[in-house]
């Protein structure tokens, strides 16, 4: 078997499978398997995420899947080795909301705020606070910007338990440099600046060096439609953020649950 994506999802199927018998190979077009738990170990109160991984890996290798980092997984590497199936783990990507002036305004990926890669920043709005908006707002904080996170709902962090979101949520609004706005919609981006709207009261912020859209996640299933469109193709499984953009653990459960059932 193969299966595509050393994340979470990935590396948890391979596991599972490996010690149900089969002959697992993972594929990682990374360098360094994890996903995106690693760049979530990079937020402040997020670190033993890191630990996450490495218990992932160690544990898949031990089971006795293989594991090949920096190998694009286009349809005819995945088909070279002649699987009987296919487990597709890709994961998912940021979108891009449909908010007028989104395409003048500085918005950037979510995920390069993680990685460090942003410049100087000042002012920064963060639009959604998901666990991933939480976080991005975590890392901006802590490099000095004045953070405004702009959330729809009336919940931070929903996608975490109630203790482990206490604790993650109350750490984001100590910070004397974060304004959290719930109930609150972004209607209109510019080159600087946005318009919100909370229960029909409009409120205008300029400044802003730097928009973060975390909302919404696209599940990248590019290929696996494209093997399931091959006629006589081996069976393919689709698990974890590449059907529907989930938190690390949902995406090892829906992986352990497939590999029993293969």
């Amino acid at each position: 078997m193969v299966v595509v994506g050393a994340g979470p999802a990935g590396l948890e199927a391979a596991r599972v499978l490996a010690l149900r018998g089969h002959a697992v190979t993972v594929l990682e077009r990374a360098a360094e398997p994890g996903g995106q738990v690693l760049m979530s170990r990079l937020v402040p109160g997020r670190e033993e995420l890191a630990g996450l991984a490495a218990y992932l890996v160690d544990a898949a290798e031990r089971a006795g899947a293989t594991i090949r980092l920096g190998v694009d997984a286009t349809v005819d590497v995945v088909l070279a080795g002649a699987p009987d199936a296919v487990v597709v783990a890709t994961g998912a990507r940021p979108g891009v909301p449909p908010i007028a002036g989104i395409m003048d305004s500085p918005a950037v990926d979510p995920f390069d705020v993680l990685r460090r890669s942003a410049g100087l920043v000042r002012r920064a709005l963060v639009i959604g606070g998901g666990l991933l908006g939480v976080g991005v707002a975590h890392v901006l904080a802590e490099r000095g910007a004045d953070v405004v996170v702009a959330e729809p709902g009336g919940e931070l962090a929903g996608e975490l338990g109630l203790r482990p979101r206490w604790q993650y949520v109350a750490n984001l609004r100590a910070r004397p440099n974060v304004s959290i706005r719930l109930g609150t919609t972004v209607e209109e981006l510019s080159a600087d600046g946005a318009v919100l709207r909370k229960l029909g009261e409009v409120e205008r912020l300029g400044g802003l060096d730097l928009v973060v859209p975390t909302r919404p996640m696209l599940a990248v299933s590019g290929l696996a439609d494209a093997l399931k469109a091959l006629p006589g193709g081996p069976a393919v499984f689709e698990i974890g953020d590449c059907v529907m953009p989930r938190t690390a653990f949902e995406a090892m459960q829906d992986a352990a649950a497939l590999g029993h059932r293969l």
